[in-house]
């Protein structure tokens, strides 16, 4: 949860930043935006303490609390924007405990997937798929938007930053890798996150 800590600290000295702004005094047009900017702010904020409570509770270490806690923020997220969730698995022991780094930063891989879909993809449905096969895992997460840029694309494989939804794909790769595992993307009617990882 350290990394979530990190957004916080960093959205909190914007809104202080911010506050200062608004408290100096600044056009209105100008100080409308900025308490725009704070509310969003502290929403996400309030969004981020509940992850890291979720995070390190350990009753929260199942598969079947993960899909429970995938589907809802992504519902969540996604009905703010008139987009379409459809959220599927197989082959799991709902059950079952998982380690809590794959919990959470699978969760946080989900996550950050289905916020670029709300915020730049311009899309009507996106999918959630999780499959744990004999011989491999994978979580799938599509939408029906526009795709992404070729350039962003090649610049996540690589680990480099490309943009503001390129420095979310470099994330979820640095996530994926930290329990083992493989992200890639691609452009097919949309935008489409394949991550493969041993079965669990």
């Amino acid at each position: 949860a350290s990394d979530l800590h990190d957004d916080i600290g960093s959205s909190l000295t914007k809104i202080s930043l911010q506050s200062e702004l608004i408290r100096e005094g600044i056009e209105p047009e100008e100080r409308e935006n900025y308490l725009t900017g704070i509310a969003t702010m502290s929403r996400e904020l309030i969004s981020t303490m509940s992850d890291i409570v979720w995070s390190i509770d350990a009753r929260n270490d199942t598969w079947g609390n993960l899909f429970q806690k995938m589907r809802d923020s992504a519902a969540e997220t996604l009905s703010m924007k008139g987009i379409e969730l459809s959220f599927t698995h197989s082959g799991f022991d709902e059950k079952k405990r998982i380690p809590p780094d794959v919990r959470e930063n699978l969760y946080l891989i989900a996550k950050e997937a289905v916020n670029n879909a709300a915020k730049y993809s311009n899309a009507r449905h996106v999918s959630i798929v999780l499959r744990n096969d004999h011989d491999k895992f994978t979580l799938v997460i599509g939408d029906d938007g526009h795709g992404i840029d070729a350039a962003h694309l090649e610049a996540a494989r690589n680990g480099q930053r490309s943009g503001r939804s390129g420095h979310g794909l470099r994330n979820m790769r640095m996530r994926a890798e930290r329990f083992g595992a493989t992200v890639d993307w691609v452009n097919d009617d949309g935008l489409k996150i394949i991550l493969s990882a041993k079965p669990m």
